[in-house]
């Protein structure tokens, strides 16, 4: 492998792991605050924020695996 494929492996496994790290220490603070409040609109817009962290984690998880599958892909190519 040339340096470039190594830089790009070492960059995905990075950007994976950081998609799958950062939005917990979000998360647990979210729902903390949840607990606290006591008004339904909070609560409700807390949920929101939780499920949008979620779904943000997700689409970037597939999004990494995608450029990885086409990084393997290109370097079949050439």
């Amino acid at each position: 492998m040339n340096n470039r494929a190594v830089l790009l492996v070492l960059f995905l496994f990075l950007a994976f792991v950081w998609t799958i790290y950062y939005p917990e220490p979000e998360i647990k603070k979210l729902k903390k605050e949840h607990k606290k409040q006591k008004k339904l609109e909070k609560k409700v817009k807390i949920k929101i924020k939780i499920k949008i962290l979620r779904i943000s984690q997700w689409i970037l998880f597939f999004v990494f695996l995608f450029l990885c599958l086409l990084k393997n892909f290109i370097i079949i190519l050439f």
